[in-house]
């Protein structure tokens, strides 16, 4: 009921779309990081272990991707987008958990 009412069904489309914004900027970041297997100049090197960058930025792309699809699904109203988002999500802390683990 409630997302049929215009104040949320508009709240949700805005969010889609910050979180498919905030996704591909996600995404664009881990396939950088991928690519030169550089940690980002902002990022504390207590925070990531060395030689773990490929790791960290492939978590970062499947929390990116995961955010695209939880976005999409707020503003497409398309369910299944969400589920895989959310499992996107959840496979993307798993990996971040591993990389920033202490060896």
């Amino acid at each position: 009921m409630a997302r049929k009412h215009s104040a949320v069904s508009g709240a949700l489309e805005v969010m889609g779309v910050v979180l498919v914004v905030v996704g591909v900027s996600a995404v664009g970041l881990g396939a950088w990081a991928a690519i030169r297997e550089r940690r980002p100049p902002w990022l504390s090197a207590k925070r990531l272990p060395v030689g773990r960058e490929r790791a960290w930025a492939a978590a970062l792309l499947t929390l990116g991707a995961g955010a695209v699809g939880l976005g999409l699904a707020d503003s497409l109203n398309f369910v299944v987008l969400g589920f895989v988002g959310v499992v996107l999500i959840l496979v993307g802390v798993v990996l971040l958990a591993r990389a920033v683990r202490a060896a």
